[in-house]
């Protein structure tokens, strides 16, 4: 699970999330989860998985997006990998 920043966020519900070394990832509604409430809003603190996008091969997007916070239980294990 990677930690990074929401950069922006369209209302149409797709935007991009940059992790800590700079890179970017594209993000889609489908790809938050519940508890991010359905959309992202800039600067926002996330963690999220990635995967190849299907539609633009050698590219990944995120998925399993949530608000990154202390009682995040992707957190509460990998305490390491949740700075």
């Amino acid at each position: 699970m990677l930690i990074g920043n929401v950069d922006w966020y369209h209302p149409d519900g797709y935007g991009v999330i940059r992790d800590a070394n700079g890179h970017d990832y594209f993000v889609h509604h489908t790809g938050l989860l519940p508890t991010a409430g359905g959309r992202l809003v800039k600067g926002q603190r996330v963690t999220f998985n990635t995967r190849e996008r299907a539609r633009k091969p050698g590219t990944l997007e995120a998925y399993d997006v949530a608000l990154h916070t202390a009682e995040n239980p992707a957190c509460a294990d990998r305490a390491g990998d949740c700075r």
